[in-house]
């Protein structure tokens, strides 16, 4: 078993690795997602997944549908751990739980087992005649039905096929069993606990009859009654290639997976397409394979085999709603199965998890994934607007600006960063990321480099559980850095001694550039003169060297006339310049 990371975008895309699993147990709404887990299963061949709530277990078949070979049925917690293998079973393809949850009803090619979901043992054994193909299995109302193949020596793809219940009661197993319906072609069946005493039935296309159909039949009487039937052409945009479908909890709506046109949903009560009838499709080439409702019929999963494209799609059951999503791309190259398999879809942990069984181009392999928190991707948005506090931008100097993110409903463990950019005169510049802290404020920070107006973008690209938020900006008015001049001139001197003081040019912004010159003033009671400029050092210091003639007051001047990038500063300092001794 290993674990994968999830990674999010519109739609999001997930890549997966193959690092050591430590096991968590499954996300709670105000908790965050735990970690998703995928596990290698011990099987050959594939047939259905079947998820029980109550116990918290997912059973899963292998089946070749040979007739002949010895397969398994597996229990699976819902942590993704093997928790029993049972081996007595050949060929077992279609499974159902009953409506109490307490019985799973298991086909295989030679009859129908009923197992006790809590201790997992088995209960009833019934033989029925052999079937080598896809027997197909479901409960309405207090029948069982199951179809099996007419003969074993038609093909599977072409034969015909008949719909059987069977009656008496549930210790009894030698069970009465009643032929029903016959047609030509692969049958698929599936019911609600919503509509009891009714049926929808699917046929594949064959030679004989090239045009797949459904039927619902009401199963409620001694004998069925057709109340509709559909037919698709395959070879038109409207045809039908279905892989698997799924009612609704409240049984008024009918998913279907067509790998020819993708997910569409049809109304129960008489197959009839719901609004346009198809959700959003996903990429070219993409084959639908699965489909499965969450349990208060909130949101649906759509299965797939994508070739580079998306794998899964958990969106709104409503297709009105449906462009809320989250979407994950299996990346093959981690051997761990890169397309979902066909009926390989089932929700448990009151919509908490996500179980998705996986496979491979060549079908040599299958995995099962548990997908924690697999809800659409709520949404994400920054609260007010960008501020950068009472401080003048200005070149050089440090900006902060801040903001806050809010996330609508649980935000994953580890934090999130937002990232923004700087627009300027010069162009565009990416900042560092800002961590996003518990309160969802943060603050970006930055050194302008030009003088003007400048826009700073701040983005919040999604996580595993939230959409991107709307880009939000401010603009700035970055100003020259200001400067300053400091002189330690002393407070007395003599005429005709020579005066030797210091000063320093600082900035509050952008590094002054080497080579600068201070120009320096002498003002005494005799006039004012200049005296010429003084060479600035890299640390910004300077030397005055002058040697006053007139008694008196003296005031040295010294100016830096400033650059692009900084304002000009001058300062004074006065010298009390008395007579020789």
């Amino acid at each position: 078993m290993s674990q994968f990371r999830r990674f999010t975008s519109v739609p999001l895309v997930l890549a997966l690795g193959a690092a050591a699993l430590t096991l968590a147990a499954p996300a709670h709404a105000d908790s965050g997602p735990a970690a998703d887990t995928v596990t290698k299963l011990p099987v050959k061949s594939y047939g259905q997944m079947v998820v029980d709530e109550a116990n918290q277990h997912i059973f899963i078949t292998e089946s070749s549908n040979s007739g002949t070979t010895a397969e398994k049925l597996l229990v699976y917690n819902f942590r993704g751990e093997l928790v029993k293998t049972m081996d007595d079973v050949v060929s077992a393809t279609g499974m159902t739980l009953s409506a109490d949850g307490r019985s799973l009803y298991l086909a295989l090619s030679g009859g129908v087992y009923e197992y006790d979901t809590a201790t997992l043992t088995k209960k009833i054994k019934n033989h029925f005649p052999w079937a080598g193909c896809d027997r197909q299995i479901a409960l309405s109302g207090d029948k069982l039905w199951y179809t099996q193949q007419h003969s074993s020596g038609q093909a599977c793809a072409d034969g015909d096929f008949e719909l059987w219940n069977v009656k008496g009661p549930a210790d009894n197993e030698t069970r009465e069993r009643d032929f029903v319906y016959a047609i030509n072609g692969p049958m698929r069946i599936a019911t609600s606990p919503k509509l009891p005493g009714k049926m929808v039935l699917a046929t594949d296309a064959t030679r004989a009859k090239p045009n797949p159909a459904l039927y619902l039949f009401d199963v409620s009487g001694e004998k069925i009654k057709i109340e509709r039937q559909r037919f698709f052409a395959l070879d038109s945009a409207a045809g039908l290639d279905l892989k698997d479908m799924a009612f609704t909890p409240d049984g008024t709506r009918l998913a279907v997976a067509d790998a020819k046109g993708g997910h569409r949903l049809l109304n129960a009560s008489d197959l009839s397409d719901v609004g346009t009838g198809y959700y959003p499709p996903l990429a070219d080439g993409t084959v639908s394979t699965a489909v499965a409702f969450s349990g208060d019929g909130t949101y649906v999963a759509r299965g797939a085999a994508a070739s580079g494209g998306t794998d899964l799609v958990v969106q709104n059951a409503d297709p009105a709603t449906g462009t809320q999503q989250r979407a994950y791309t299996f990346d093959g190259k981690d051997h761990q199965g890169d397309q979902v398999a066909q009926h390989g879809l089932g929700w448990g942990d009151k919509g908490r998890a996500l179980f998705a069984v996986t496979t491979n181009a060549e079908h040599s392999g299958y995995w099962l994934r548990v997908l924690h928190d697999p809800q659409p991707l709520r949404d994400a948005r920054f609260a007010g607007e960008l501020t950068s506090g009472t401080q003048k931008p200005v070149v050089g100097g440090q900006l902060k600006i801040n903001g806050r993110l809010e996330r609508d409903g649980a935000t994953p463990a580890e934090p999130v960063k937002v990232t923004a950019v700087r627009e300027d005169a010069d162009g565009k510049h990416a900042l560092a990321p800002a961590t996003v802290g518990e309160d969802g404020t943060f603050t970006v920070e930055d050194t302008p480099s030009r003088v003007g107006s400048t826009t700073y973008t701040v983005s919040f690209a999604g996580d595993a559980a939230h959409r991107p938020a709307k880009d939000v900006t401010l603009t700035v008015e970055v100003a020259k850095a200001g400067t300053a001049v400091a002189l330690s001139a002393p407070e007395r001197s003599r005429i005709g001694h020579t005066l030797d003081f210091t000063g320093k040019l600082t900035s509050n912004g952008a590094r002054i550039p080497d080579g600068q010159l201070v120009t320096v003033v002498r003002k005494t009671p005799l006039g004012t003169k200049m005296l010429g400029t003084a060479p600035v050092a890299a640390d910004g210091t300077f030397h005055v060297v002058d040697t006053p003639w007139a008694a008196g007051s003296t005031t040295y001047t010294v100016t830096w006339n400033g650059d692009g990038s900084h304002e000009g500063s001058s300062s004074s300092a006065t010298v009390k310049v008395g007579l020789r001794r």
